[in-house]
């Protein structure tokens, strides 16, 4: 059973699902700032806890996701931390 609860959250389809999930939230957050303002979209989508939940999933998923097809070498590792050190500027610029 955990086996296959490991294999649903660090698959490719979960990776695929999350940008789809992404991509709409973002289209919205778009629409929602050119309707009204900003401010509006950063409290109604990009400063909500389920946006942010997607984030992590991202860098979650994507690390294990590397782990797991041995694509994690030298070279990467330092890919790696650059995007994990990405999404939490992205949330020090917020908070």
């Amino acid at each position: 059973m955990d086996k296959k609860i490991f294999s649903l959250l660090f698959s490719t389809r979960l990776m695929a699902v999350l940008f789809l999930v992404f991509a709409i939230a973002m289209a919205a957050g778009t629409f929602i700032e050119s309707e009204y303002n900003t401010d509006t979209a950063r409290i109604m989508v990009y400063n909500t806890w389920w946006f942010e939940t997607i984030m992590v999933f991202f860098v979650i998923n994507f690390l294990e996701i590397l782990k797991n097809t041995n694509f994690i070498k030298r070279e990467m590792v330092n890919f790696s931390y650059s995007f994990i050190f990405y999404f939490y500027y992205y949330r020090s610029l917020y908070y």
